[in-house]
């Protein structure tokens, strides 16, 4: 048995190398019905490709250029004129040609390629990359569904490949070119000013991302809005270039535009004129370039922002954790909290230190929507300041005084002491104003009624009481007399509590 096992163990092993052998380096993949053995005809990737030239009758050659730019490849136009490429068109381009196979060989050996739409007029789109260059020809649409018929340069091969490679040959300077009207990187952008409707807004970099507004009027920008601006016109696209526009277009408005950014950056200034709308779009140019770019109103609608956008919402600042007094008046009541070691105190009233902390916190939190003229002082109850609800919040370094005028079941108005605005808030400030005002003026529950009990005579036995009877209960004790009000302590209410 020995004897007759080996060989069949080597003629197994021998059988199973074979089998490697066979499925590693002598398979062939299997074509789809109806199909040839694919024929590889592109392999590239973005980050090999050094040039790519396109060649189509009527049409200037079009030359793009790649460059290593860090991590990333950039490309740019050289012919027919200089300009910054499309690198996302580029790049989708390319992929077309990351793994490109024949679907099927319509001839190995074509001499006669006219029948196909492939000559010295079609169009061809040259790729180079370190290890040569690749020519690659464009025919015509093939009988069957979503294919074209296909050549490459030194192949005499005609083949079908994949429709979706038409669309990197029909290409003109236009989609090469990048759509960014602003497509150099800004760096740090000192100062920026903002022209809308004749109002002008300029605008100072502090220290990090900080933002302040220094005219018209000295005020805290919102860094959010004009991070925003700012992203906006560095990313800004065109729909189209205008070229050869009839005579009667003018100057696009340009000249009478209502809207003007200028970004002062660290290589000089970057200005966007905007110019007339029509339709859905409206004409914008650079201030250092004559080109006329067609933008969505709809992208540009988004950085026209006046004062009141590009202002802070927030609330003049305190820090709630440090404050000292709360002073609260509604009505003809006012109530004042103070600190006492672990909570606060309101007269005999305890209040938790969250709840008063709390109140500080929806003064924080709660941000302007809406700011109002000092004229919509009556429309919104804050005609009489001395007639409206109030609140104080006092700490070591700051005092903020609120009144509260009228409400509309989300929003508030409000004005802080010592502004001219009414600030429109969300109305939890006020609801949680209110819900600290019905803790502190709530009347204090009644004493318990002293229990009465007889003292018996001395020396006679004590007396049981009779039991009462079901029939006749006993009636009520005559009310005592309301006792002289004693002086109210410091810290409690004053006034009568709404």
């Amino acid at each position: 048995m020995k004897k007759r096992a080996f060989p069949t163990i080597v003629v197994l092993v021998v059988f199973v190398l074979l089998f490697i052998y066979a499925n590693k380096y002598e398979s062939d993949e299997i074509p789809e019905p109806g199909k040839d053995k694919p024929v590889q005809l592109a392999k590239v990737t973005a980050s090999e490709v050094e040039a790519l030239v396109w060649k189509t009758e009527g049409q200037p050659e079009i030359r793009v250029a790649g460059r290593q730019a860090g991590t990333e490849r950039k490309f740019s136009l050289t012919a027919p004129r200089a300009l910054p490429a499309d690198d996302d068109e580029i790049n989708g381009i390319i992929r077309s040609f990351n793994d490109l196979k024949s679907e099927y060989t319509i001839a190995a050996q074509a001499t006669d390629t006219a029948m196909y739409g492939l000559g010295p007029k079609s169009p061809t789109l040259t790729i180079t990359t370190a290890s040569g260059s690749a020519t690659y020809r464009l025919g015509d649409n093939a009988p069957v569904g979503g294919a074209v018929y296909f050549q490459k340069e030194g192949d005499p091969a005609v083949y079908f490949v994949p429709a979706f490679v038409t669309s990197a040959f029909r290409k003109n300077v236009d989609d090469l070119r990048t759509k960014r009207v602003f497509p150099e990187e800004f760096g740090d952008v000192g100062t920026l000013t903002v022209e809308l409707n004749g109002e002008k807004i300029a605008l100072v970099r502090g220290k990090g991302l900080e933002w302040q507004i220094t005219a018209p009027r000295a005020l805290p920008a919102d860094t959010y809005e004009v991070s925003g601006l700012i992203t906006g016109v560095q990313t800004l696209k065109t729909n189209r270039f205008i070229e050869g526009e009839p005579a009667e277009k003018g100057d696009f408005g340009l000249a009478t535009g209502t809207f003007k950014v200028t970004l002062e950056t660290a290589s000089g200034p970057v200005v966007l004129l905007t110019g007339r709308t029509e339709g859905s779009e409206t004409y914008v140019k650079r201030g250092d370039s004559p080109v006329i770019y067609a933008v969505s109103e709809s992208s540009l609608a988004l950085l026209r922002k006046d004062l009141n956008k590009l202002r802070s919402k927030e609330l003049p600042r305190l820090d709630e954790t440090r404050l000292t007094e709360v002073v609260l008046h509604q009505g003809t009541g006012t109530w004042r909290l103070t600190p006492a070691s672990d909570t606060w105190e309101c007269g005999p009233v305890k209040v938790e230190t969250s709840k008063v902390r709390g109140l500080g916190l929806a003064y924080l939190s709660n941000h302007v929507k809406t700011f109002l003229p000092a004229s919509a002082r009556a429309d919104e109850g804050l005609k009489n300041l001395a007639e409206c609800a109030w609140m104080e919040l006092k700490t070591p370094d700051a005092t903020r005084k609120v009144y509260f005028g009228k409400g509309n079941g989300t929003e508030i108005s409000i004005m802080l002491e010592g502004e001219d605005e009414v600030y429109q808030i969300p109305v939890q400030t006020y609801d949680t104003f209110k819900s600290l005002v019905d803790l502190v003026s709530a009347p204090p529950p009644p004493p318990p009624a002293p229990v009465a009990t007889a003292t018996p005579a001395t020396g006679s036995a004590a007396v049981s009481p009779a039991p009462a009877s079901p029939s006749a209960p006993a009636a009520p004790p005559a009310p005592a007399s309301p006792p002289s009000p004693a002086p109210a302590p410091a810290g409690t209410a004053t006034g009568t509590t709404p």
